[in-house]
């Protein structure tokens, strides 16, 4: 019985693409709008929610309930519909305009991912970019398992191209991206998580709108559950991926302001970075060190420096995220203290 090696394997788990989500987002954006619509055309005929004399129905404290009924509906359904139309004019830039393509530093901090860090990096290695042009920063954060063995097993397979940064204890991913970035020989900077495969095209297009377009500062690629089918909890959160960046991000990315550049694969300038990253390395909230939440803050020192940020749909990578729902509501419940503190 014919068996495959590991390499074989990695390559097999790259060609598979869940193309679900793809076939079904026209339609599901075509079903948004005509039912946003059809509610409208209920409310107004019925007579109910936009008229004031629904509103000024009943007497003393009524009379208030039913005006914020009233105007939270009113908002609800005119956002949806705005948002809507933003999101159908959402449109990635194509990567077969670019015709000369930049050198790129692609860092990977790791901590205690094993085996999936050579997957990762592999993924990286075996991208359809330029030779020559691509370096590979890794960086060993303490971990206490295998990691580093599975990242000089990468090494060793591309010499030319990884370069392994060793922490004897755990530094926190700050000061592991900072040190890896400290070692970029090129003008764009990729960040990918250990835990993330990506596509063979994605760095070309995450790359593409910086090269098409100087005002943006940054890109963040689309971001899909590498292990999607483990259970009920992991299909849930690639649904929640899909509206966050198919959705939330590709609406914001039409005024250039994505206000999340993701961690697990994202791009930026690195003279922008220049600026801000030493800021950004000792970044406190109530006199404490931050050690969450960098992806957010770092996208926030980049509007602030008056560049814009945008997703770019075309860039795939897949990413690991936990299966036990104790995990689940411990990453949950990071990003939401990040987004609240960043905001």
């Amino acid at each position: 019985m014919h068996t495959l090696t590991k390499d074989q394997e990695i390559v097999s788990i790259r060609q598979k693409k869940p193309l679900t989500w793809d076939l079904l987002e026209p339609v599901f954006r075509f079903g948004v709008l005509i039912f946003s619509i059809i509610f409208i055309i209920i409310a107004v005929k019925e007579n109910i929610f936009f008229t004031w004399e629904f509103a000024q129905m009943g007497h003393g404290e009524h009379v208030l309930f039913r005006y914020l009924l009233f105007s939270s509906a009113l908002i609800f359904v005119s956002s949806l519909v705005f948002r809507t139309y933003l999101w159908f004019k959402y449109r990635a830039l194509s990567s077969d305009i670019v015709k000369n393509w930049p050198g790129v530093t692609v860092i990977v901090p790791a901590y205690n991912e094993g085996e999936t860090v050579y997957t990762t990096i592999c993924s990286i290695a075996e991208s359809d970019y330029p030779k020559g042009k691509l370096q590979i920063v890794t960086v060993n954060d303490g971990s206490k398992d295998n990691t580093l063995f599975y990242m000089e097993k990468a090494e060793s397979r591309f010499p030319d191209l990884v370069e392994i940064i060793n922490f004897p204890k755990n530094k926190g991913k700050r000061e592991g991206i900072y040190e890896a970035y400290a070692k970029a020989k090129h003008p764009f900077i990729i960040s990918v998580d250990s835990d993330t495969r990506l596509e063979p095209d994605a760095i070309k297009e995450i790359l593409t709108p910086m090269i098409l377009n100087e005002k943006i500062g940054a890109v963040t690629g689309r971001i899909r559950i590498w292990n999607q089918d483990a259970n009920v909890f992991t299909k849930m959160l690639s649904a929640h991926f899909a509206m966050a960046f198919d959705f939330t991000r590709a609406i914001q990315s039409t005024f250039s302001n994505v206000l999340c550049l993701s961690g697990a694969f994202s791009a930026y300038r690195k003279h922008i970075l220049d600026r801000v990253i030493d800021t950004w390395r000792v970044q406190t909230f109530l006199n404490r060190p931050c050690t969450y939440g960098e992806d957010r803050s770092l996208t926030n020192h980049i509007l602030k420096e008056g560049y814009g940020t945008i997703y770019q749909r075309e860039a795939v990578s897949f990413t690991k995220v936990p299966e036990k729902i104790s995990s689940i509501l411990k990453m949950l419940t990071r990003w939401a203290r990040s987004n609240i503190r960043e905001s």
